[in-house]
């Protein structure tokens, strides 16, 4: 059956397995991993729970990738004030946004490079990585043919994701550089047209994989293993996620109401 409407928004790997958070219910995530027996289960689980199981807080590079993207949209509209409105007052401002966006780049990329690097020979690290590739590889498949992939179809797509958290470092970076050189052009015409088109071309970039070469640090080819637990949390989302999709949106605004 295919069912051109279902997207995957977000899944994230770890160090034994891969979870598939659901769009329709956002409540719910179906996390496929390994045991030390080379056993696969695929669960459809609470999101709270979920999170329980792992070490971290899932939340918290969601928040600090959502408050350096927040900070860099300040800094465009601090830029807009300082050079349109109140230019004979805000000069002093524009040098403090200028270091500022000089910085946010090279602390991005530095600390993404010396975490990835350092970490780059621990096993652990390693399958977790080749996790990382097989749900790219996974949401590549699904995306394409709009049904769960076999393992023979899912080993022909790339690991690598336009979508994929790793972008959204070099995505930042680019933006504090762009507004960082608008903050040069002294005509008042030129900074915003210059901002509009270099938005538009780094859009076209990231959106046609130009700019995924940082993926080459955050993951390694697959094995067969790693596959076909993305494989199994990839069916487990896709049936309930169907499910979710046929329920009414009262049931679904109201779940306790409808259980």
């Amino acid at each position: 059956m295919r069912t051109k409407k279902l997207r995957i928004d977000c899944a994230e790997s770890i160090d034994n397995g891969i979870c598939f958070y659901s769009k329709c219910n956002k409540e719910y995530v179906a996390f496929a991993s390994i045991d030390e027996e080379g056993m696969i289960t695929s669960k459809w689980m609470q999101k709270n729970l979920y999170q329980k199981l792992l070490e971290y807080d899932t939340e918290i590079p969601i928040t600090l990738r959502n408050s350096l993207i927040a900070f860099v949209l300040v800094a465009l509209f601090i830029l807009v004030v300082c050079k349109f409105v109140y230019p004979f007052v805000c000069a002093h401002y524009i040098l403090s946004l200028r270091i500022i966006l000089l910085v946010i780049p090279f602390i991005l990329v530095s600390s993404f490079l010396f975490d990835h690097i350092h970490c780059s020979n621990d096993e652990k690290e390693k399958r977790s990585r080749r996790f990382h590739s097989a749900e790219h590889m996974a949401i590549n498949a699904f995306q394409k043919l709009q049904r769960v992939p076999s393992l023979e179809e899912v080993k022909q797509f790339s690991r690598f994701h336009s979508s994929c958290g790793t972008n959204q470092v070099l995505f930042i970076s680019l933006y504090s550089v762009l507004i960082f050189i608008c903050t040069f052009i002294p005509d008042s015409a030129y900074p915003g047209l210059l901002f509009i088109i270099a938005s538009i071309l780094i859009s076209i970039l990231f959106r046609c994989g130009f700019l995924n070469f940082l993926q080459t640090y955050t993951t390694l080819p697959p094995t067969d293993t790693e596959l076909m637990v993305a494989i199994a949390g990839l069916t487990t989302w896709y049936e309930n996620e169907t499910k979710e999709k046929k329920k009414s949106i009262f049931s679904r605004l109201f779940p306790k109401a409808f259980h």
